[in-house]
């Protein structure tokens, strides 16, 4: 029985390349190519387990890419329980060029999800997470999906008295937040999405967060990129001061950043210490290539140099 229990409702098998300099139409041969067993709610596994959690992941997997990525998260140790489904796991590309500013990042979608798969992770996700502490849930609703599935999880986590952190977007986080979601982490466009308006300030980030509080969610955080975050309560609200470092690697640290917020509530942290250990998951992450990839001695050592400053009291 772990502690807690990250889905993976779209795994994919995630490559970054290297190369010297982007050209649209030309042939480009990687300085270095790495690949990890990833979409979101892996990514969140590996992060808290190089973090030291006890972890499990519940994914749902298909074809060749699935029995690699099977194969991959076995080699790593990383206890996981999968559901099979006709069909291939979809792969994701994010290129490197040292001349541009983050990631040039190419997602598949992945092809649609028929019912039975579905039920059989619901199923997995059930039964891994009765003892459990926190269930995580990450990305997007897959497609052939109904949009209701994330709050199907919602419920799942709440009926074995787990708290139920979400990283979720669009329709999926919409149908999701009326089974009260102990915590919501985002980031500014996922909440001008869902709000359908801008979310493009810091005042505009916090309105975001009271009005998914409204909505159902307990906790509510509004990630800013290099302008840090804001943390929504009902005790109050807080800012999250920008990182302490940059990194090439970007792509990933929203994961390691959930991730850095599951393992310091199972370490027994204030909901302010384990925000600065998401943060610093978040900057160590960036460091590395390969999503959820990191140091864990480094993720704390930039978590002790993350300011955090209230902002007002409760609403």
């Amino acid at each position: 029985m772990s502690r807690l229990v990250c889905v993976a409702p779209n795994p994919a098998i995630d490559r970054i390349y290297d190369v010297t300099a982007l050209t649209p139409g030309a042939i480009h041969r990687p300085l270095r190519a790495t690949a990890v067993a990833g979409g979101k709610g892996l990514n969140v596994a590996r992060a808290a387990r190089h973090l030291g959690a006890d972890v499990v992941a519940v994914t749902l997997l298909r074809g060749h890419a699935g029995r690699w990525i099977a194969d991959e998260l076995s080699r790593a140790g990383l206890p996981f329980r999968a559901a099979w489904a006709p069909g291939e796991t979809r792969t994701c590309i994010s290129i490197h060029d040292p001349g541009i500013d983050g990631l040039t990042e190419i997602y598949d979608s992945g092809e649609p999800v028929p019912p039975a798969g579905w039920v059989d992770l619901e199923r997995l996700a059930a039964e891994a997470t009765a003892g459990a502490e926190l269930l995580t849930v990450s990305g997007g609703i897959p497609p052939g999906v109904d949009p209701g599935a994330f709050g199907g999880l919602c419920a799942i986590g709440r009926s074995r008295g787990a708290r139920v952190l979400l990283d979720v977007y669009g329709p999926g986080l919409v149908h999701a937040l009326p089974e009260r979601p102990w915590l919501v982490k985002l980031n500014a466009g996922e909440a001008a999405a869902v709000l359908d308006r801008a979310v493009d300030d810091e005042a505009s980030a916090l309105e975001a967060g009271h009005e998914l509080r409204q909505r159902g969610a307990g906790v509510v955080i509004v990630t800013r990129g290099r302008a840090g975050a804001v943390v929504v309560t009902g005790d109050g609200t807080w800012r999250i001061g920008e990182p302490p470092a940059e990194g090439r690697y970007a792509v990933g640290s929203g994961d390691a950043f959930l991730a850095g917020l599951a393992v310091g509530l199972l370490e027994g942290g204030s909901l302010l210490d384990t925000v600065r250990l998401g943060a610093g998951a978040g900057v160590a992450n960036a460091q590395t290539p390969g999503q959820g990839e990191l140091d864990p001695s480094a993720a704390r050592a930039f978590a002790a140099t993350i300011p955090v400053e209230p902002l007002s009291p409760p609403r």
